[in-house]
């Protein structure tokens, strides 16, 4: 079976993408919120973690449905504190820690790299990258299947949030209409709860599943 990125995918099969009615964009983009959610819920279920997910590994088959690649089984720490790459704060920080870097040189990287800024604007509700927040990060250790499990459902939520703002940027919307008034905000809930900076304050892929049902 063939698969393409849900991208690209999603933008050139709908090359009327700007004249297409809110109601069908919506239908699409929710069944791929759902499709992710479920593989993702069904995965941690196993007791298996993704370990490297993002938007390049989402991948869209034929018949429209989102699959899950890349699934590396793990999550492992990158090499070196990086604040480029897209990985959720505990794992970044775990690194600095392995590497022997002192929190606030950590935090400043962090903030230097413009991390927060990146990855999670202030649309968010909830999602303060500060100093403060990121310290209690600091604290925890982050270990295991369920960590890993946390980690997936923040890279899940960073992909989700990304390709969002590329459907957007395809459809010029009005910030009076009803989609900003009640999808949009709809959305932006979610990716709250599964962005959130402290693991233990994110949903699970099936909690995460149950809240945009």
């Amino acid at each position: 079976e063939s698969y393409f990125y849900v991208g690209p995918a999603f933008m050139l099969k709908e090359k009327s993408l700007p004249q297409m009615p809110y109601t069908a964009l919506l239908q699409k983009w929710d069944a791929y919120i759902v499709h992710v959610l479920e593989a993702l819920a069904a995965l941690h279920k196993a007791g298996l973690v993704h370990g490297a997910l993002d938007a390049h590994g989402l991948r869209l088959s034929k018949e429209g449905r989102v699959k899950l690649a890349g699934i590396r089984g793990e999550m492992l720490l990158p090499e070196h504190l990086d604040a480029t790459h897209i990985l959720p704060p505990e794992i970044l920080l775990a690194a600095a820690k392995r590497d022997g870097i002192s929190f606030s040189t950590a935090y400043n990287a962090l903030e230097g790299d413009n991390y927060a800024m990146d990855f999670h604007p202030s649309v968010l509700e909830g999602v303060h990258y500060t100093r403060p927040v990121l310290e209690h990060v600091w604290k925890t250790d982050v270990v295991g299947d369920a960590a890993g499990q946390k980690a997936d459902v923040w890279m899940a939520g960073q992909a989700l949030f990304s390709l969002y703002w590329d459907m957007l940027a395809a459809v010029p919307q009005s910030a009076n209409s009803d989609f900003y008034k009640q999808y949009h905000d709809r959305f932006m809930a979610l990716m709250g709860r599964m962005l959130a900076v402290h693991p233990m304050d994110r949903p699970t892929a099936e909690e995460a599943l149950g809240y945009w049902n």
